[in-house]
């Protein structure tokens, strides 16, 4: 099976800062934060990789999109 690497860009709208990161994510163990009103983008996922997003904020959301290819 070939894997296909993708990119994924992800922007913070609102206004608390929001946390991305694997399985384990919780806004004190992260690996990316993004403060409002920023953007990162990840290069080379797999498309088995999963990035979870969570909200610094209890009434916050956070969108999360799912690619398959």
């Amino acid at each position: 099976e070939t894997k296909v690497n993708c990119t994924i860009q992800v922007q913070n709208l609102g206004t608390e800062a929001v946390y991305l990161g694997g399985v384990g994510l919780t806004n004190e163990s992260y690996g990316i934060s993004i403060v409002p009103g920023g953007a990162v983008t990840i290069d080379n996922l797999a498309t088995d990789d999963e990035v979870y997003a969570l909200s610094a904020s209890g009434s916050g959301y956070v969108a999360v999109l799912k690619v398959n290819r």
